[in-house]
């Protein structure tokens, strides 16, 4: 009876473990779902906005301590290609939480500046499957996911960058010599 009381606990260990480690979003190398969202600045933000470029979406809240600490990175990232025609960058305040004044004013209390979708049905969460967050989604010029990563965003918006790299195209080399030009010094909060 012990032993068989020692492969349970070590098998909820190992799912555990296994549930922890595994991602949660949408189904990388699948087009992404039809969606229809509205930023603060009242931008009309759907699919077929996302199409032409590789976008990088963030699925975040105000409430969440690591979403907080992701940001930082996340406005790095979208001040490095925020003038590039072939990358662009969208967060997404999930639907719990916090008013549309209250992200507007941490929003200018932090000095961000990208784009936010407020999603305050969670039909945009739902339909990406975001179960966790914050939750960054790649999205290839044509609309298919190529990378979900959950959880907080370590070290810096290079690591992104490079996740970019494979989507932006033939004219990718031009266009990350601009990339890698700009000093991080300017870019730091």
């Amino acid at each position: 009876m012990k032993m068989l009381s020692r492969i349970f606990w070590v098998a909820i260990f190992v799912w555990l473990l296994w549930r922890t480690q595994s991602t949660t979003g949408p189904t990388v190398d699948e087009q992404i779902p039809s969606f229809k969202g509205t930023t603060l600045t009242g931008q009309q933000i759907d699919q077929n906005a996302l199409k032409g470029r590789v976008t990088v979406l963030e699925f975040w809240a105000t409430w969440c301590p690591a979403c907080i600490s992701s940001l930082p990175t996340f406005q790095r990232l979208t001040q490095r290609i925020k003038q590039q025609t072939d990358a662009q960058t969208i967060s997404v305040h999930v639907p719990r939480g916090a008013s549309r004044t209250a992200i507007e004013q941490f929003m200018k209390r932090n000095g961000y500046d990208f784009r936010v979708v407020l999603d305050q049905t969670g039909a945009l969460s739902a339909a990406f499957q975001i179960e966790s967050i914050p939750t960054l989604v790649i999205v290839d010029k044509d609309g298919v996911v190529r990378k979900v990563k959950n959880g907080r965003l370590f070290g810096d918006e290079e690591t992104i960058i490079e996740w970019l790299k494979p989507w932006r195209g033939s004219n990718t080399g031009s266009h990350m010599r601009s990339w890698g030009s700009i000093s991080k010094t300017v870019l730091s909060p």
